[in-house]
Formats: structure tokens, C-alpha cells, sequence
């Protein structure tokens, strides 16, 4: 049975642009009128935070505080919203949200500091926590839904994209699974025992891959076993040539053992080895070399970079007493000049004040008549002591202003001397810095590198000596020996000859083997992607099997709204989207009336979905006459009557 939540009481104060408001519909439907901007939507609104402590597009920090004319939050005041609900199991129950600013005073001063804002909770009038407060709403009102069931229009017009429409469609009326489409449509069991662990979705995109690169492997291999077959060339028979080198091989073999032997006297063949020995060590020669050019250099390099270091950090600290002298001096300039303007002021003005003379009248300015000598003497009088009173002023005040200056020039000047002398020093250390940077390593330890040299002229001279013992025992049979071993030569090149045409067989046969596996791959590839094509179709065939059940789920909790929930692509393949239609006509070419009609329908099978039936909020409901409304859900209509205050129907 379905659940029916009332609202008996609303009231709102100090929330955004109400700042106080009593709305008392008992459970009954109501009419809310006002003109625009007087807060009509504002009551949706509260009540929605009352509840959620958010907007209708899921914020949580959104201003609810009322603003003042400079568009700022107005300070001091506690937006409360408090209601009063008609509960399922009869009930009562009274909740309420506050947000109240802190206000404290630091130790010591009489002034209190804003330091944030604090959300208060109460049900029933106890007050709780945040924590039991959601427990206490979400166990009755689905925490998701709690915009829809509220406001008319907040499924078709203020979701975010109709990617959340859908999501919220298929959650509440077109769950399906994959055994649901199977059961529909015989046609697909293949499918089903060729998904394995993966989706339909994963499957169709493994399929279309697989598609790809098997069109891509077919276009290539008729290329490439063309490319082997020009690369086979006619050969001889592989048995014959191998006979043939096999007898060759020993007619080279008896031929080295032969040279070998007519050369091989004990003296010669163990100068030859020392001979081989010495050249070994010679060769080893320029690498020891360069490992004693890179330890020589390792000191050196260490010293030197400290070196650097050094010369970096006094390049720096002379550079940063410069700067620092210098703007001491610019600021003591600034001082002085400041002081000078100053004392050439007061001379100006001490001149100024000498060259006053008095006015004294010399007849009453009431009477007409002459005034007493007396009187005009003591005028004079009072004048010249006052004037002489400004002069000694302007005097002291002149004198002192000359002496600052004076004494910031002397403190100038000895500025600029440290200047001079800390620039001087920063060049000094700049200079010191670039030789250091400029040094060169040493050439190494030179020492070591006679002893190498050394080395290396008496392995060279053992190595001569060697030369001459050998040549001097084998001349005899050096041209025996030579003649030998042009014949060897000759009898390797006809084996290596040999060898290249059972190398060029062997590749031969390497080739047709390849391009009979190139053909079984051609084969193989082509089956492949008919598999891939036939998934493919069965993909998409599970598609439009799954639109079919998807869209007739759903829309069959809805009376006259029907969703579209996918779109045919020009390709054949198919687009999400979700839109509402009426008659064929989509939501967005509907009038007013069919739109706020649509809509409450569209709330009223969410509300029969999730079990429970909230006051309804219709804004606009003045541009409607004609509205279909369910008998068991409360209404709340916002009228707009321009020009009346926010207030009830019949109040």
C-alpha cells in the first residue's frame, strides 16, 4: 500500500528572500499565490533543505541566508525552515533545520569575531545530531528521489543531462539482466555461451576490435607472401654441394696441419707466443692511460668545486651588502630631500611673515570718530610681538630642519663611501669568481705517465727482438709456407662459396615454409573475422532486443507518457538518449499545460515505484485550468497574481 506523507504546517523564516512565512495546508492541498520574486519557489525550496540540507541540483553550500541591497548576506539572522508532517502510521512529526552564526570573543578584547556557521537539528523539538538527523529523514523518504517526489518539474527540466534521467528510469522501472533479453530472444543463445566473464557491451567492443585488426591483417598478407615468393631463386641439389664441402673441409684440414708443422719449430713457436703475450700488454697500454688521467683529475675536481663554491658564496654576500647599502642610501636621500623641501619652506615663509605690515584702523569703525593714540600704540604693539613671536618660530623650526639636513648629507656621504668601498669588493669577488670558473684541471700526475711511457718503449723494443728471432728461424721455410697458404686460401674461398649456396638453400626453404604459413594464417584470419562479424551481429541483435524490453518496462508505468530511451543512427547502430514523449510529440513541443499534465504523471510513478507519496510543489499552476491530479497526493500550487503579496489562497 502506498505510503502518504502530508504536509500540515510549513514555516519559513529568514530563508533567502522570505523572512517570515507560515504555510498551513493541514494535508490538504493548497494554492500558494504571490506575485514574482515574492518567494513562491523559495517554499519548494526550503522545504527540500529542511529535508536534504541541499538545493535541487545536490549542493550543500549554497547561500540560504536572506542578501541585503549590496548583494551580500545580511548578518544576524538564523534561516529556519520547521514542518510539520501527517506521517504513514498517523503520526506526527515536527522537523526543523537552522543554521546560526558563532560569534566570539577573543581574550581580552570587547569585540566578538564571526568564526563560521552552525547547522542545529530537531525532530520533534529534541535536538540531535547531523548523523541521527539523515538516519531519522532517510529511513523514511528515499534520499534520491527526495527533488523529484517534490518538484514537478525537476525530472524533465532541471536534471542535469538526460544521461540522469535514464539512470533514474532504469533504477526504478527497466531493470534487466542479461538472462531476461536470452529468455526473449532464442535466437541469441550462441551469444550467451560465447560472453564467457565479459558484458555484451565488453564482448561487442572485443568483436570490433577484433574486426579491425583482422581487415587489417587480410589487406597485408597477400603483400607479404607475394614479398616471399620473389624472394625465392633456383638452387642446386643440397646433398651434392654438402658432399662436395665436406671433401674440401679435409683437403683444408690436411693443409693447415701441413703449414703449421713446416713452421713449427719449439724456438719459434715459443717466441711466437711471448710475441702475442707482449703485443697483449701493448694493447693494454692506452686504457691505462686514461684510467690515470681520471684519478689524477679526481682531487682536483673535488678541490675545485669547494673552490667554486666558496667563490659563489662571497660573490653573493658582496653583492647583497651593495644592495643593502644601497637602498639604505636612497631611503637617507628621500629623507634629506624631504627635510631640504621642508627647510627652504620655511624660509620662504619666514620672508614672507618680515614683510607683513600692520592694519590698524585709525577711526572706530562704529562711530566714525578718531581713536585714542593710546589705543593705536597698543595695537601696533600686540602686532609686532605677535610677528616677532611667528619669525623666532619659523627661526627655530628653520635652524633645526638645516641641521637634519646637514646631518643626513654627512650620513649620506659615509654611506656612499661604504658603498664605494662594498662595490669595489663586489667586483674584487665577481673577478675572483670568473678565474676560478676559468681554471683548467691539471694535466695528471706526471710521474705515473713517465713510468707508463717507459713501459710501453721496453715492451716495444721485447716486441722487436721477438720479430727478428721468429724471422731469423722461419726464413727457410717462408716461401714453402707461402705458396701453402695461397692454396689454403684458394680452398677456403670454394668451402665459403659452398656454404653460401647451402645458406641460400636453406633460406629458400625457410621462404616456402613461411609462405605456407602466411597462407594457413590468410585462412585462419579470414574464419576469424566472419566469428568476429557474426558476434558482432548477435551484439547488436541483443541490442535492439534489450531496447525493445527496456522501453516497454518502462513505459508501462506510465499511462500516456512514453520515453524514448534510444535512437536508430543513419550507420544502423543505436543511441542512447531519454525523452519524454506525449502522443508522439516530444516533451520539449508540448504546450504548457500537456508539459505540467506529463509531469505529474511522470512523479506520480516515481512515487508509486518507491513506495511513498510527498507533497507536490507545481509552480506556474495559474497558466493551466484543466490538471488530472491523483487523489492521494497532496498539491501544492504556486500561482502568480502580480502584484499580491506571498500568501495562502483564501487568507
Amino acid at each position: 500500500m502506498l505510503k502518504v506523507v502530508k504536509l500540515l504546517k510549513l514555516y519559513v523564516e529568514n530563508f533567502r528572500g522570505i523572512k517570515n512565512f507560515v504555510l498551513t495546508p493541514d494535508g490538504r492541498s493548497a494554492t500558494v499565490q504571490g506575485g514574482n520574486g515574492t518567494g513562491k519557489s523559495t517554499l519548494m525550496a526550503a522545504f527540500l533543505w529542511l529535508l536534504t540540507g541541499k538545493d535541487a541540483q545536490g549542493r550543500e553550500n549554497y547561500n540560504v541566508f536572506p542578501l541585503g541591497t549590496d548583494g551580500n548576506r545580511l548578518s544576524g539572522c538564523s534561516p529556519t525552515v520547521t514542518a510539520t508532517l501527517s506521517m504513514p502510521d498517523g503520526h506526527t512529526l515536527v522537523l526543523q533545520r537552522s543554521i546560526c552564526e558563532r560569534w566570539t570573543k577573543r581574550r581580552g578584547s570587547a569585540e566578538t569575531e564571526y568564526n563560521g556557521d552552525e547547522t542545529r537539528y530537531f525532530i520533534d523539538e529534541v535536538p540531535v545530531s547531523a548523523g541521527e538527523y539523515s538516519s531519522a529523514i532517510f529511513g523514511v523518504f528515499p534520499e534520491k528521489l527526495l527533488p523529484l517526489l517534490l518538484n514537478a518539474v525537476w525530472f524533465s527540466e532541471q536534471t542535469k543531462d538526460y544521461k540522469e534521467r535514464r539512470r533514474l528510469l532504469l533504477e526504478q522501472f527497466g531493470s534487466l539482466q542479461p538472462a531476461d533479453v536470452f529468455t526473449a530472444n532464442p535466437e541469441l543463445s550462441d551469444l550467451e555461451s560465447m560472453l564467457g566473464t565479459h558484458s555484451v557491451d565488453e564482448f561487442s567492443r572485443i568483436c570490433t576490435e577484433r574486426r579491425k585488426r583482422y581487415k587489417d591483417s587480410l589487406s597485408a598478407l597477400p603483400a607479404r607472401i607475394d614479398e616471399n615468393r620473389k624472394q625465392l631463386h633456383p638452387v642446386s641439389d643440397a646433398g651434392a654441394v654438402k658432399n662436395e664441402r665436406s671433401k674440401l673441409n679435409v683437403e683444408i684440414a690436411k693443409l693447415q696441419y701441413e703449414i703449421e708443422h713446416t713452421t713449427a719449430d719449439a724456438v719459434q713457436r715459443h717466441n711466437q707466443q711471448e710475441l702475442e703475450k707482449v703485443q697483449q700488454y701493448l694493447e693494454m697500454i692506452p686504457n691505462k692511460r686514461r684510467v690515470l688521467e681520471a684519478s689524477g683529475n679526481a682531487g682536483w675536481l673535488e678541490e675545485h668545486n669547494r673552490r667554486v663554491d666558496d667563490a659563489t658564496r662571497e660573490k653573493q654576500n658582496a653583492m647583497c651588502r651593495v644592495e643593502t647599502l644601497a637602498a639604505e642610501l636612497r631611503s637617507l636621500n628621500r629623507e634629506r630631500d624631504f627635510l631640504a623641501a621642508e627647510r627652504d619652506r620655511l624660509r620662504v615663509e619666514w620672508v614672507e611673515v618680515n614683510g607683513t605690515v600692520p592694519d590698524i584702523a585709525q577711526t572706530c569703525p562704529t562711530c566714525g570718530q578718531a581713536l585714542p593714540a593710546e589705543l593705536v600704540q597698543e595695537a601696533q604693539e600686540n602686532f609686532n610681538v605677535s610677528k616677532s613671536e611667528r619669525l623666532s618660530d619659523i627661526a627655530a623650526k628653520g635652524a633645526k630642519a638645516a641641521q637634519d639636513v646637514e646631518k643626513m648629507e654627512k650620513k649620506a656621504a659615509r654611506l656612499r663611501e661604504d658603498l664605494d668601498t662594498c662595490e669595489r669588493a663586489a667586483k674584487a669577488a665577481a673577478a675572483a669568481y670568473d678565474m676560478v670558473i676559468a681554471e683548467k684541471p691539471p694535466v695528471t700526475q706526471m710521474g705515473l705517465f713517465a713510468e707508463l711511457d717507459a713501459e710501453e718503449t721496453n715492451l716495444k723494443a721485447k716486441a722487436e727482438e721477438l720479430r727478428q728471432a721468429i724471422q731469423a728461424s722461419a726464413q727457410a721455410a717462408e716461401q714453402v709456407v707461402q705458396e701453402k697458404r695461397q692454396k689454403l686460401a684458394d680452398m677456403q674461398a670454394q668451402s665459403d662459396t659452398m656454404t653460401s649456396r647451402l645458406a641460400e638453400i636453406d633460406r629458400n626453404a625457410a621462404l616456402e615454409t613461411r609462405i605456407q604459413e602466411l597462407e594457413a594464417e590468410q585462412r585462419d584470419t579470414l574464419h576469424q573475422l566472419e566469428e568476429a562479424e557474426r558476434g558482432l551481429s548477435m551484439c547488436e541483435e541483443y541490442t535492439r532486443t534489450l531496447v525493445t524490453l527496456l522501453t516497454e518496462r518502462v513505459n508501462k508505468h506510465f499511462p500516456t507518457v512514453r520515453f524514448k530511451l534510444f535512437e536508430q543512427q543513419k550507420n544502423g547502430g543505436l543511441r542512447e538518449v531519454c525523452e519524454a514523449m506525449v502522443d508522439g510529440v516530444p516533451y520539449g513541443a508540448l504546450n504548457t499545460a500537456s508539459k505540467m499534465q506529463a509531469n505529474v504523471e511522470i512523479v506520480q510513478a516515481f512515487s508509486r515505484a518507491a513506495d511513498i507519496s510527498l507533497p507536490l510543489f507545481l509552480d506556474n499552476r495559474e497558466s493551466v485550468t484543466d490538471l488530472t491530479l491523483p487523489d492521494e497526493m497532496q498539491v501544492i500550487n504556486l500561482n502568480v497574481i502580480p502584484g499580491e503579496k506571498l500568501g495562502l489562497k483564501g487568507d
